[in-house]
């Protein structure tokens, strides 16, 4: 017969204070973030009072000694400064107060992490077998942090242009076109357990162009090195449709206005780009002759706009349409 200040018929409920939910034999997911922050929250309590927990039964449940219990409440005795871990059927019935919306928001995320858990074994086993593993690295990779030290942390008012650790260049790098479609698929395959050949294709296509990126960034820059400056003006010019791209328009004057309309980036024979309207439907790939009015970037030489295009129409002088009139008629 149990005679300690918590044992149940001594329990006095006003004289407890809920400090978090503690938790048991949580195997696989200790490290999820959630854990560690209710952990984090329960040593700072104990830190700041300097009590430790009491065990007065032989269980888990520091009132009724059951031994089965997983999800506990840890709860704060100001009067002996010691700390009691309880079930949360002993919390109810004898009225201590307990977040009981936070502990069961807190099993549905364990459960949700066990299933994620299962999901990433599963995921890493098919990556393994399909030879894409590097795709399972490049999804684990931590968003880049500002470092210790930086000047951007140190100002509390978070000015712009105060970093001076790199962390701009890290994110930039973290957000590549090939790394985010990875981690695009990857979650998914974590989620719901199954990817596709063509995505299995597709990831392994992605992985090669990052293999490849300094090659191909090298012959990008040598590539914008040879352009040649936009030119200002009504030309005629020739070129390559390098992508099409559907944007909102933002300059709709009426409701019958679409909403939306295709662009061009077209690369000219002379290595500069121009963007513009969609015209003659022109697909990615097609090679064109066009006249247009031209006007170079602020931000860019070798970059520009263009508007009003026609496909190229070869004009003739009075001479030359009478020399071609004379030679059809005979």
């Amino acid at each position: 017969m149990r005679n300690d200040i918590h044992a149940p018929r001594n329990i006095v409920p006003s004289d407890y204070e809920y400090v978090g939910i503690w938790t048991m034999n949580i195997t696989g997911i200790g490290d999820c973030l959630f854990i560690q922050e209710e952990r984090k929250r329960n040593k700072a309590h104990m830190d700041r009072t300097g009590g430790q927990i009491r065990h007065y039964s032989n269980g888990s449940c520091g009132i009724c000694g059951n031994v089965m219990a997983i999800y506990l409440a840890l709860f704060y005795h100001a009067k002996s400064n010691e700390y009691i871990t309880a079930g949360v059927d002993c919390a109810e019935k004898l009225d201590i107060g307990c977040d009981f919306k936070a502990m069961q928001q807190f099993k549905r995320r364990c459960a949700d992490a066990r299933e994620q858990q299962a999901g990433k074994r599963k995921a890493i086993a098919l990556l393994s077998d399909a030879g894409l593993i590097d795709a399972w690295e490049i999804f684990n990779q931590e968003y880049p942090k500002h470092a210790e030290g930086c000047e951007f942390t140190k100002n509390d008012s978070f000015v712009d242009g105060t970093c001076n650790c790199g962390f701009d260049d890290a994110v930039a790098a973290h957000n590549k076109y090939e790394e985010g479609v990875i981690r695009d698929i990857v979650g998914k395959l974590v989620r719901y357990g199954n990817i596709s050949d063509n995505q299995k294709g597709f990831i392994s296509k992605l992985l090669g162009n990052i293999v490849r990126r300094p090659i191909l960034e090298a012959e990008r820059a040598a590539e914008r090195e040879a352009a040649a400056t936009v030119e200002n003006g009504r030309l005629t010019v020739e070129g390559t449709v390098l992508s099409m791209k559907e944007v909102e328009n933002t300059n709709r004057f009426s409701r019958w206005d679409p909403e939306t309309s295709w662009k061009l980036l077209i690369r000219l024979d002379n290595g500069a780009k121009v963007w513009g309207s969609r015209f003659n439907n022109l697909e990615k790939g097609d090679r064109v002759k066009f006249t247009a009015t031209f006007q170079q970037s602020e931000k860019d030489t070798k970059f520009g706009f263009y508007k009003r295009p026609v496909v190229y129409v070869q004009k003739y002088t009075a001479a030359e349409r009478k020399f071609i009139s004379t030679v059809a008629w005979g």
